[in-house]
């Protein structure tokens, strides 16, 4: 029943249920370690902060995060970026510590990672996004 709410008449018959599989098999043929709670972490982190510039802390993240606790949101961070000491990361996020309280981590989404949003971007929203010259403004 899910393709009645994007706006489909039959199953079969919805061009966005068709670019959403799209973007989940370009996910899937560059990245085939990414699981679906790795890649919401992804779009998560890549719609946080507030302000350009800004970064967000893992606790942002993970409070954002309903029904995953702290430690789960840390390892897909882990994964997502540069890994852990038993598997190679993604690369799609980058990750740093408070200079004053080495505690605070923040997150940010790489050059990789803003590479896959937007061509995640092209593939689900096309009309609003100009592969040329960018987003399309609505002015």
């Amino acid at each position: 029943m899910f393709f009645f709410f994007i706006g489909a008449r039959e199953a079969l018959d919805s061009p966005e249920l068709d670019r959403f599989a799209r973007a989940l098999e370009t996910i899937q043929a560059r990245y085939p370690s990414m699981t679906m709670p790795m890649l919401a972490t992804l779009l998560r982190i890549g719609t946080l902060p507030a302000r350009e510039g800004d970064l967000a802390t893992v606790s942002d993240v993970a409070a954002r995060s309903p029904g995953q606790k702290y430690p789960t949101i840390a390892r897909q961070i882990d994964l997502l970026g540069d890994g852990n000491g038993r598997s190679s990361g993604l690369r799609l996020l980058e990750k740093r510590a408070d200079d004053h309280d080495g505690r605070v981590r923040y997150v940010a989404v790489s050059e990789r990672g803003r590479q896959l949003l937007q061509e995640l971007t092209v593939i689900l929203a096309p009309t609003l996004f100009d592969p040329v010259a960018g987003p399309l403004s609505n002015e």
